[in-house]
């Protein structure tokens, strides 16, 4: 329960472009999650298992890559999200803007662990 709590609020905080289409987009298997230095930011990024072919952005499909270029509490909820659904090896969904590319893969707005196994 506080998991969902957790995502609605970090989709509606983080969420707010009204110009931009988003879409849930998925599942996926957490492959590798790394917090780093950008150039301009702290952000959260990871690549999945499966192939990406659902995203707006072409380099997110080509590379199999999310980012979240900065660090708040927005992104620090969605890291901790995204390493619980890693460790327990459980698919999520992830939630992304027509509007945020950058050069290595799709941006996100949150994500979501899916139930089950």
């Amino acid at each position: 329960m506080l998991i969902r709590v957790l995502i609605a609020t970090i989709v509606f905080v983080v969420a707010g472009s009204a110009n931009a289409e988003t879409k849930w987009i998925g599942p996926y298997t957490v492959d590798d999650v790394s917090v780093h230095y950008n150039g301009s930011a702290f952000g959260i990024y990871f690549s999945t298992i499966e192939d990406v072919t659902d995203a707006y952005c072409l380099a997110g499909n080509q590379n199999d890559f999310f980012g979240y270029a900065f660090m708040n509490s927005g992104s620090q909820a969605m890291h901790s999200v995204i390493l619980s659904a890693q460790a327990q090896n459980k698919k999520i969904m992830v939630y992304v803007p027509s509007t945020y590319c950058n050069s290595g893969g799709q941006g996100f707005w949150g994500v979501k662990i899916l139930g089950g196994s």
